[in-house]
């Protein structure tokens, strides 16, 4: 299995996100969305390269083109709802992503 982890900033009406994507043999899915400026940031990349056993890659995903695609839809009030696939990794008993 070739798993990915792919970080890349989008753009968006209230301000840049950050975007993370998981690729596991070139099925993605969203697994980050969140401010660029967030200090919570510090601990939830590092938690999530816990929680998928690899690192995060500066990269853009096809998928990282459809969350900005919907984010603009969503802020125009051309939708109500996403459309966007899902991977959370499990919290751990202390609350982290990954293995306690």
């Amino acid at each position: 299995m070739i798993l990915r982890l792919l970080g890349q900033q989008v753009d968006s009406p209230v301000g840049p996100l950050l975007a993370g994507v998981v690729s596991r043999d070139g099925a993605e899915a969203l697994c980050l969305l969140e401010f660029h400026d967030r200090p919570r940031l510090d601990r939830e990349i590092p938690d999530l390269v816990r929680a998928y056993g690899v690192e995060l890659e500066e990269g853009r995903a096809p998928l990282h083109d459809e969350v900005e695609r919907q984010l603009m839809a969503y802020f125009s009030g051309a939708i109500t709802e996403f459309d966007l696939p899902l991977d959370t990794p499990e919290p751990s008993s202390s609350g982290a992503f990954g293995k306690p």
